[in-house]
């Protein structure tokens, strides 16, 4: 497949010469005519191998600048092709690319072989990145692998000494990698052997034994690595002797100056470390440990297991069967309870008589876990003893301790009652029995709900569900005796366990004595309840849950209901407003938590209908008589009336503040002593503060310097003294931050009810701009002066009394030296008064100019000075004083040898366009001198084909001596009229082909010019057009038609050519064509970045269009 070039070249006829020249040596050649354009070709071609890219590409981007942004995104040989071979087109091709550089004309070989150049430099580059990148990736992953790995690295040379220490090898030995090079590995490392003798690492009495020196020694003579073998060596580490264990690994690299050793060092001074914890452990583990194969032999025993079975040595029980050291009772058992273990994984709890080495037997509890090997089969089992003898002992005593119990349970003070779940009595102690007027054998075998009255038949329910409570609470129910009296008694139950069976165990307490007392006490709470209810703050207690154990009516009517549905319930079962609730229960747990009171507290509180009410809350810490539960007690006084007074207080109080710091100028208020009692936004930082909290009680003395601080201080006394007020006085100060500023001052005293004075009142309003300004406008008055005194032009001042009549007011000094006249002797004079009627009536008629446009006017005059005729450029401006233009404002450039200037130019421009017609003349007669020399050869041809093709080439030089004709007889050499250049254009072909006589050519073109560069290549496609249109359309006729249409829509070109004759054959397709006519035409509308078609349109029809 042929390689495929870029060819960007803005000259049509060049680029197809070079495109041909490219195509016979085998290329494929794609062309573009300016530098937008080939990246745009770039971009869309991923097959364009070569770019041929002339500098020069007309207007637009040139060649360097579309190189520079094609080879950003594409890695192409670049080839510039060019005329120029200065020092500075070079240099800015070498910072682009160095692929190559020819010059034009330079032939086909320099050029073809530059090409050739370049593809071998490019294709020698591709497969060196290549290379590169591969080696850089292999080294990138290298040495992350070597950076990253969690190992201790080094790498050796044959003296041991290091060239190189990973990151993990810099952390050890605790200094950077450049300290550790050119150091011995002990060295390095900071080994202690190599630190004791003062030869350094391996020359110490340990160094001969040190295997890390024997394996990296090895590696080096053998050529073969080691790996993992075990180091102990001491090293110092964070300041302290430490004996490390490495696992050692060495591997030999060949470098090219010499053989290197890498080793690597595996830090396993923890493992073994832990290694031996656990072997330690083991033998000092408190409980007894044993391992059994699978077949119930001895693996392994640690000392406790020894010593637990009165003394046996290792000897005596490793190999030897578990079943040996069982009670013969347990033989049996061992060996079934062993099947089962293997198969479950674990056992617990297996209990076994043992024979000691004395030949005592003990009770023993095992535990135990199975170990699987990898294939899931039984490797060896781990259990762990108990001696549970003493425990055996302690159960039998257990048993007869339970029968003392059972009389101590006749004879205690409370009745005792135990039944079975469905009721039965089983047991009843005598106090039960004479409190219920039954003997023992009558109660025994009876249900329980039978002793009880008919609204607690549900007796058995209630001892089940208190029994099973975790809290054990008890119960109060009254109970039925033998005659029918009624006994209130609490109940407290429990579940126990008793000869392997559950059952409930009730002890009853007669407390009939406490229930007269509560209903004592009841009726004190009703009466104080009254009393609490009939108060109208509100009086609460509540758990630390936040539950109320009190409310009285203020704190139900709130909520919106009674105070009994209060109790027990919180403010959240009430209130829809959380975040109250929250900091209510938050006040509640701080006082319960801390022990401590807290005093008039202000709280909002959301009534039932959702008005906000106040309150002033005190509460402190109780604990609940009933059932001592730490709680809180609280009183609130609602103050809602005088929070609203309080905050209609503060709002006006705020709007007040607000208004006061809203106003831009420093408002204050001062005491009797002179201390600042409230100061408003504008005066604190008017005085360098942030806050008023900063200026609250200072005095002037405490905020200014003295001198300022003494002169408030003097206006103050007279205020609070003396009642004179102070009124818009100026007066400068310096505030905190050194900033001068001026203040216009107002000071008015204070007096209370009995006229005393108390303080005053101050209102500053700053002047600091109005001053600033009145100083700059005296500065500005200087500086209008310097430049109106000091600049070269002339300036003059008009006053407008109306529209025509004005009077001079000033000049410059520049006017004065130019014309004579001060400004004492023109003040006030009209311009006839100054001038005379005539000149002074031209000056009045400009300034009424100036006056009716009401802007800026420029005009030109020459003016008879004392130095002679000068010629001057004026500008009169207007300056208004609100709408009316109340002076004129004028200034003269002296513009005499400006124009002289202009003059010369004007007269040396006319030669050098003299000279560049004559140019153009001699350009045209050697145009005609090459016209003739084609002329006289077609006319000695004797080939036809030849003699076409010179008239071909006649034709196009004539188009072109056409457009110099044109150049030469029009005033604008740089363009051309494209009517009359065509229309001569057309006149010279017809001459040529006179021969086609009858052929009428119909004309329809627009007039308009056209840049000679543009107009060029336009005539030469309209020649190749035409010559088309003469050679072939009418073949086989005398006579025919062709239209020739040129039209200028704004900016947009159309040149169309129309023939009646045979058209195109339906098997071409003519856009397509390889024919050079067609193929320049193609390449002169790319040129021209337009658009060329060709069709049949009851003939041939061809159109160009382009923009301009």
């Amino acid at each position: 497949m042929a390689k495929k070039i870029l060819l960007v070249e803005d000259e049509a006829i060049i680029a197809m010469s070079e495109a041909q020249l490219l195509k016979r040596h085998g290329y494929e050649v794609v062309t573009a005519h300016n530098g937008e354009r080939a990246i745009e070709a770039v971009d869309a071609d991923p097959e364009i191998s070569l770019i041929l890219m002339d500098i020069n590409l007309g207007s637009g981007m040139d060649g360097t600048e579309a190189a520079a942004q094609i080879l950003t995104r594409h890695d192409i040989p670049t080839v510039f092709v060019t005329s120029h071979s200065e020092k500075e087109y070079v240099d800015r091709v070498k910072k682009i690319t160095g692929y190559g550089y020819v010059l034009k004309n330079s032939g086909e070989f320099v050029l073809i072989e530059s090409i050739h150049m370049a593809y071998s430099l490019f294709e020698a580059n591709e497969k060196l990145k290549t290379e590169n990148s591969a080696r850089r990736e292999t080294e990138e992953e290298l040495s992350s692998i070597y950076t990253h790995t969690p190992v201790l690295m080094l790498l050796l040379d044959k003296e041991r000494r290091v060239r190189k220490a990973n990151a993990f090898a810099t952390q050890f030995a605790g200094t950077p990698a450049e300290d550790m090079i050119g150091k011995r590995g002990g060295e390095a490392l900071r080994c202690i052997h190599h630190l004791d003798n003062p030869k350094g690492c391996g020359f110490g009495p340990f160094c001969k034994e040190c295997s890390v020196k024997q394996v990296v020694k090895n590696t080096f003579a053998n050529g073969e690595g080691y790996h993992r073998v075990e180091a102990t060596l001491p090293f110092i580490q964070h300041g302290e002797e430490q004996q490390l264990t490495f696992l050692v690994s060495t591997s030999l690299l060949h470098k090219k100056e010499e053989d290197l050793c890498l080793v690597a060092f595996e830090d396993i001074t923890d493992y073994k470390q832990l290694q031996e914890k656990y072997k330690a452990l083991f033998d000092n583990a408190p409980l007894p440990y044993q391992s059994l194969d699978r077949n119930g032999i001895f693996l392994g025993v640690n000392p406790a297991w020894l010593e637990t079975l009165g003394g046996y040595t290792q000897e005596e029980v490793i190999g030897a069967s578990f079943a040996e050291f069982l009670h013969p009772d347990s033989v049996d058992g061992f060996r079934t309870n062993f099947e089962k273990l293997k198969e479950h994984g674990s056992g617990k709890g297996i209990v076994y008589r043992m024979r000691k080495k004395s030949g005592d037997s003990m009770e023993v509890s095992f535990d135990g876990v199975v170990a699987y090997t990898a294939g899931g089969d039984v490797k060896q089992t781990h259990c762990i003893l108990k001696d549970v003898t003493e425990e055996t002992r302690i159960k039998r005593e257990l048993q007869e301790s339970e029968k003392r119990f059972k009389t101590i349970v006749e004879h205690i003070n409370q009745g005792l009652i135990i039944h079975d779940f469905d009721g039965i009595i089983t047991f009843v102690n005598d106090k039960v029995c004479r409190a219920l007027g039954y003997s023992q054998d009558e109660l025994i075998g009876k249900s329980v709900a039978g002793l009880h009255s008919h609204s607690h038949r549900n007796f058995v329910q209630n001892v089940l569900e208190n029994a099973a409570s975790p809290d054990g609470d008890s119960f109060e129910i009254e109970a039925l005796s033998k005659d029918g009296k009624v006994i209130p008694v609490e109940v407290r139950s429990k579940i126990v366990s008793r000869e392997g069976a559950g059952e409930i165990q009730s002890v009853v307490t007669d407390i009939t004595k406490r229930k007269l007392a509560e209903q004592a006490l009841s009726q004190s709470e009703m009466t104080l309840r009254q009393v609490i209810d009939l108060v109208p703050h509100f009086i609460f207690a509540k758990d630390a849950h936040g539950n109320y154990l009190l409310a009285n009516k203020a704190v139900a009517d709130v909520h919106g209901t009674t105070p009994e549905r209060l109790l027990g319930r919180s403010d959240y079962d009430f209130s829809r407003n959380t975040e109250e609730v929250d900091f209510f229960v938050a006040c509640d747990r701080k006082v319960i938590e801390s022990g401590t009171g807290l005093y008039n507290i202000e709280e909002p509180i959301t009534d039932s209908d959702g008005s906000i009410r106040y309150l002033e809350t005190t509460k402190i810490p109780f604990t609940a008589s009933t059932n001592g539960i730490p709680a809180v007690l609280a009183v609130s006084i609602d103050i809602t009336e005088r929070k609203q007074a309080e905050q209609a207080l503060d709002r006006e109080r705020t709007l007040l503040r607000t208004i006061i710091d809203s106003i831009p100028d420093p408002i204050y208020v001062k005491d009797i002593d002179g201390g600042i009692q409230l100061a408003n936004r504008a005066d604190y930082q008017h005085s360098g503060f942030e806050r008023e909290e900063d200026v609250i009680g200072k005095t002037d003395s405490d905020i200014y310097p003295p001198e300022i601080a003494k002169r408030f201080v003097e206006d103050d006394q007279r205020v609070l003294i003396h009642g004179q007020s102070v009124i818009d006085r100026e007066e400068q100060l310096i505030t905190r931050n050194g900033e001068v500023v001026w203040q216009l001052t107002t000071k008015l005293p204070l007096y209370d009810r009995d006229g005393k004075i108390t303080g005053l009142v101050g209102i500053g309003h700053d002047i600091t701009e109005r001053k600033q300004a009145e100083e700059r406008l005296r500065q500005v008055l200087n500086e209008y002066d310097t430049v109106f005194h000091g600049t070269r032009d002339i300036m003059f001042l008009i006053e407008v009394i109306d529209e025509d009549t004005y009077r001079f007011i000033r000049n410059n000094r520049a006017h004065a030296e130019a014309t004579g006249f001060t400004t004492e002797w023109i003040q006030k004079k009209t311009p006839q008064e100054l001038l005379g009627e005539e000149r002074g009536a031209e000056i009045a008629a400009n300034c009424r100019r100036c006056v009716r446009a009401s802007s800026s006017i420029s005009f030109e005059e020459t003016v008879n000075t004392p130095g002679g005729l000068r010629t001057w450029y004026v500008t009169v401006t207007p300056v208004f004083n609100q709408s009316r233009i109340q002076y004129l404002v004028g200034a003269a450039q002296d513009i005499t040898e400006r124009k002289q200037a202009a003059e010369e130019i004007q007269r040396q421009l006319a030669e050098k366009e003299t000279l560049l017609k004559e140019v153009h003349h001699r350009m045209k007669n050697n145009m005609a001198q090459v016209e003739g020399l084609l002329s006289l050869q077609a006319g000695s041809a004797d080939s036809a084909e030849v003699k076409s093709a010179l008239n071909e080439a006649i034709s196009r030089v004539r188009s072109t001596r056409t457009l110099y004709d044109k150049l030469l007889i029009g005033e604008r050499y740089e363009e051309v009229s494209m009517r009359d250049y065509l229309e001569g254009l057309i006149d010279s072909l017809l001459e040529v082909f006179n021969e086609r006589c009858g052929v009428t050519v119909e004309q329809s073109i627009v007039e308009f010019t056209l840049c000679s560069r543009k107009a060029v290549p336009v005539g030469i496609i309209l020649n190749e057009l035409l010559t088309n249109a003469f050679k072939y359309a009418f073949k086989g006729r005398d006579e025919g038609r062709v239209s020739i249409g040129l039209e200028k829509t704004e900016k947009r070109v159309t040149l169309s050519v129309w023939d009646d004759g045979i058209g195109i054959d339906e098997g071409v397709d003519a856009n397509n064509t390889s024919g050079f006519g067609l193929s320049l035409v193609k390449m002169l509308a790319e040129q021209l970045e337009g658009v060329f078609s060709i069709a049949n349109d009851h003939g041939t029809r061809s159109v160009l269009e382009f923009e301009i």
